[in-house]
């Protein structure tokens, strides 16, 4: 099956295409040009593999979190490809993506992105020794004090001595996550590869779900300031009431 796979949350855009022979995959780090250089590179991986984009039969996309307007915009060229082209459409977690940069099943692996104002959308995942990926925390948007202290309770619940964070610009966050362990047996490393790969998101398909195209929306785990705005005149209703179109 011919599977076309995108991303677009991070500062790194990245697609990904499988076919019956092998599967490829091109990387650009240029966060404020997504818009402009996503359709290109789809069209530069379809024609180095002799495909046109109706050839595929599944458009997978980074649903979020992440940058507000990257993930607007792969879900936006996603759900287009795929309500045009009637194409199965699957939504991955940036997360879960970046979580699959690591593979050691003695380590708590905890995927994040920078939310700014020391904030970030975290989760945490355990891997077996065959390869499963098991959620420990749920996605979230959380301060840095709140994500240490649910590691540690994890850590210690799980039995494990060693976390792994994964992500952009963690270098500098390193030395903050190593002092607050400093009293502990738990290790502080950082993965090697830091980035969303769209490669490992057709890896994770058999996993998936279809979405309905219509319904299909971004995971942004925090309000949009459109939102924040509309509940500051409507009211906040848990967010039931506002629906955004992409």
């Amino acid at each position: 099956m011919n599977v076309l796979a995108m991303s677009t949350a991070t500062s790194q855009l990245s697609v990904a295409l499988q076919t019956a022979n092998r599967t490829v995959e091109k990387n650009r780090t240029d966060s404020r040009n997504h818009s402009i250089h996503l359709m290109p590179t789809i069209t530069h991986i379809l024609e180095q593999e002799n495909l046109k984009l109706n050839d595929i039969q599944a458009v997978v996309v980074a649903q979020g979190p992440g940058s507000y307007t990257g993930v607007r915009i792969g879900v936006t060229a996603a759900k287009t490809m795929a309500k045009v082209l009637n194409k199965k459409l699957y939504g991955v977690s940036t997360l879960a993506l970046l979580a699959r940069n690591v593979l050691d099943s003695e380590a708590l692996i905890v995927p994040v992105i920078d939310a700014r104002n020391h904030n970030f959308f975290a989760s945490a995942y355990s891997v077996d020794e065959e390869g499963h990926y098991s959620e420990q925390l749920k996605e979230q948007h959380i301060d840095f004090e709140g994500l240490v202290n649910q590691l540690r309770s994890k850590a210690v619940k799980l039995g494990k001595n060693k976390l792994i964070f994964v992500g952009e610009s963690l270098k500098e966050q390193q030395s903050e996550f190593s002092d607050l362990f400093s009293k502990t047996e738990v290790k502080i490393e950082v993965a090697k590869d830091n980035l969303v790969h769209a490669e490992l998101a057709i890896s994770m398909l058999d996993q998936l779900t279809p979405e309905n195209i219509d319904l299909f929306v971004p995971e942004y785990l925090r309000k949009t300031q459109a939102e924040t705005d509309w509940a500051k005149t409507n009211g906040d209703h848990d967010g039931n009431q506002y629906v955004e179109e992409v």
